[in-house]
């Protein structure tokens, strides 16, 4: 539009082959005794999966060092594997196999904001609303169904990605050498030159799950219908860069960086719950400890006290919650 707006657009198609359907001889040599519930033949016939994506934006300079951006993207998902029901087959009546009859979209809409470097401090920021939907987030999800001697349903549903909130937040704080050096001095030395601090701030909506009941697991609602809780995360970076002089008596003599810094992944030691009991909605409780009807079983046990203790230790794992506060202290020469 001008030397201070735009307008872009973006369109995008990707073909992927379809992974882990390579023919196997042997699914069709013993097809009688391998065509079971709990098996899937290979399907060598399936087509690529396609993935199309549409994107316009608008970006607008704000003052003579920040720009926002705001964007709306669509992006369509074709020929999906799912598992599907062969009904009146030869040389078995009934098999499951994969064909491509799954597909989903996503929408959705995102706000960025871009300073650059002013003085120490450079700044980006970014949100994204998202909606995605399909009718499947995985290759084998519709087995269970097959098996109840449903057809090849084709319902849409949230998939296991659809974060409907995403924040991101980056802030790089850096003093400079020589006359650009505006930090503090210790006995007269710019002790602090070259020196940098990055804080990352990630924040995003849960991703949803399937609500089921403690007695006999029947799903409670819809597939998909319930919210696993937000996660927050801060990062930190300090870095310094040491300028190391070779042959400092030849004017031709070669400069190298060395960068020395400390990363800290999860700064506060936030515990954020990646997975859930699909029972309570909990990380560390399915509900069978307090549900009613097992208090008759845990009773009976030798010593209820510590089958109590031990039944509980057994559902705490290690992988519902993020990864706990690291440090990672390295050096990074580069010539």
């Amino acid at each position: 539009i001008s030397d201070v707006a735009l307008f872009f657009a973006h369109y995008d198609i990707l073909s992927t082959r379809p992974g882990g359907n390579a023919m196997d001889p042997i699914d069709y040599l013993f097809m009688n005794s391998r065509a079971t519930n709990s098996n899937i033949l290979t399907n060598p016939n399936l087509k690529s999966e396609k993935t199309i994506e549409y994107e316009l934006g608008f970006q607008q300079k704000i003052g003579n060092t920040s720009s926002i951006k705001l964007s709306a993207f669509y992006r369509e998902m074709r020929d999906m594997r799912q598992a599907v029901n062969v009904i009146g087959a030869y040389p078995v009546y009934r098999y499951l196999t994969y064909g491509n009859i799954d597909f989903g979209t996503v929408k959705g809409f995102s706000v960025q904001y871009d300073l650059r470097r002013t003085g120490n401090i450079a700044l980006r920021g970014s949100y994204v609303l998202q909606f995605a939907n399909g009718t499947g987030s995985s290759a084998s999800e519709g087995i269970n169904l097959l098996n109840s001697g449903q057809p090849n349903l084709r319902t849409l549903i949230p998939l296991s990605f659809d974060q409907r909130h995403s924040f991101t937040g980056n802030l790089d704080f850096r003093f400079f050498d020589g006359r650009n050096y505006n930090g503090p001095k210790l006995f007269g030395r710019d002790f602090l030159e070259n020196t940098g601090f990055n804080l990352v701030v990630k924040a995003g909506s849960g991703s949803p799950y399937t609500k089921k009941s403690i007695v006999g697991g029947v799903m409670e609602g819809s597939i998909n219908g319930s919210r696993k809780p937000w996660r927050t995360t801060l990062d930190l970076k300090i870095d310094k860069d040491v300028m190391i002089h070779w042959n400092k008596g030849n004017e031709d003599g070669k400069v190298s960086r060395l960068n020395v810094y400390l990363e800290i992944s999860n700064l506060l030691n936030t515990k954020n719950v990646l997975n859930v009991y699909s029972q309570t909605g909990n990380p560390d409780d399915n509900g069978y400890l307090a549900a009613a009807q097992n208090q008759a079983i845990i009773a009976s046990q030798l010593d209820e006290e510590a089958y109590r203790n031990y039944y509980a230790m057994s559902l705490i794992s290690p992988g519902n919650y993020t990864a706990p506060r690291t440090l990672r202290i390295g050096l990074q020469i580069v010539f």
